[in-house]
């Protein structure tokens, strides 16, 4: 049942994600196309509208981004809160799976969301100079050399650092995952009072986000070398150390999360 519940949010999603990634994918092309002509052109007007197009890409970056989060917790808002709650909370699924939809599907959209990000960027930067990454880094000097130095500042290594890279997309991830789930859970426990449900909400978000933020920060402090350990650490180590520090706190901010929606959507749900 979780698939057909799965198979269901992708329909109800694919209606508002799919045209605005379309469109930042179309926009990033159009704008590498045109790139050379507003690095030639001496015409005002061009020019003009040439900026106003590449403007218009990094906007829509900014606007897929923000409309993949709203949607995602719009959509579990209209689903389990609002009318369509009567009959979805009547489905023969247990609570579990309700949730557990709305998050992996949330999950694939951040992903897709992200892949299309890092594909407009290559559409309207990198590929329109068609520049060999490879090639540049080891044949153009200052590249080459600043790569070393960086190297040699901070530790990292052509093995280590794309693991670290990888350790922080999937804390960026998990990340954005919690805060659908914050979301969640100050909405149903909001959606548990009679009356004046969205400001229950909202003062429930701004309650949990508080108490996470004071954790947050405590365990920070405690990843933090001291004072006289600080000059002893090297740069990759302390990194390393922050993100999956931060990777375990998301983790288990995430469970308390999710417990808190399933017991409130399952204990104190009022659609009244």
């Amino acid at each position: 049942m979780l698939g057909k519940l799965i198979k269901h949010e992708f329909r109800a999603t694919l209606r508002t994600m799919l045209p605005i990634l379309c469109v930042v994918l179309v926009l990033s092309l159009l704008a590498g196309l045109s790139l050379p002509l507003f690095m030639h052109t001496d015409i005002s007007f061009v020019r003009i509208f040439l900026a106003l197009l590449f403007a218009s890409i990094y906007t829509g970056i900014v606007a897929l981004i923000v409309v993949a989060l709203v949607v995602m917790i719009n959509r579990f808002y209209k689903n389990v809160l609002c009318e369509e709650g009567y009959l979805t909370m009547t489905l023969p699924v247990s609570t579990h799976e309700i949730i557990w939809s709305k998050l992996i599907v949330s999950f694939v959209w951040f992903f897709v969301t992200a892949i299309v990000v890092v594909l407009s960027l290559y559409l309207t930067v990198f590929n329109l100079f068609r520049i060999d990454i490879p090639y540049l880094f080891n044949s153009f000097p200052p590249f080459r050399e600043t790569l070393e130095e960086f190297y040699s500042f901070s530790g990292f290594n052509g093995s280590t650092l794309p693991v670290f890279l990888l350790e922080a997309v999937g804390f960026s991830f998990l990340a954005a995952v919690v805060i659908c789930l914050h979301f969640y859970a100050a909405m149903s426990i909001g959606h548990g009072f009679k009356n004046k449900k969205i400001l229950m909400s909202v003062v429930a978000f701004i309650g949990i986000n508080f108490i996470f933020k004071l954790l947050s920060l405590y365990v920070i402090s405690f990843t933090i070398p001291a004072e006289e350990a600080y000059y002893e650490t090297r740069l990759c180590t302390e990194l390393t150390r922050l993100v999956l520090s931060g990777m375990a706190f998301k983790a288990i901010e995430g469970f308390i999360l999710y417990f808190v929606t399933f017991f409130n959507l399952k204990k104190r749900l009022n659609l009244a």
